[in-house]
């Protein structure tokens, strides 16, 4: 834990619904880019980028790609992720 707070290590990605719940707020920063928005999305999720790319039926380098800001996700992509995460 004191590795997460010092910001030396972050928590695994399948824990940040329940640390969120926990502590009964976002602990993230506004996104300011598509890719960021994206991940924070997937992220809060506790998805990994290829469990995010298996549901959206794309390559896990392609969600890689949209993170990184390499390439923009396509609209309604963030929406998508969560209607399916909701649903599956």
């Amino acid at each position: 834990m004191t590795h997460w707070e010092r910001g030396k290590t972050e928590p695994p990605v399948r824990l940040m619904p329940q640390i969120t719940t926990f502590l009964g707020y976002c602990p993230w920063q506004p996104a300011s880019t598509p890719g960021e928005r994206f991940r924070q999305v997937r992220v809060g999720l506790g998805l990994t980028q290829k469990a995010a790319a298996a549901l959206l039926g794309v390559d896990p380098a392609t969600v890689t790609r949209w993170e990184s800001g390499e390439r923009r996700p396509p609209a309604g992509y963030r929406q998508r992720l969560l209607l399916i995460a909701h649903i599956a």
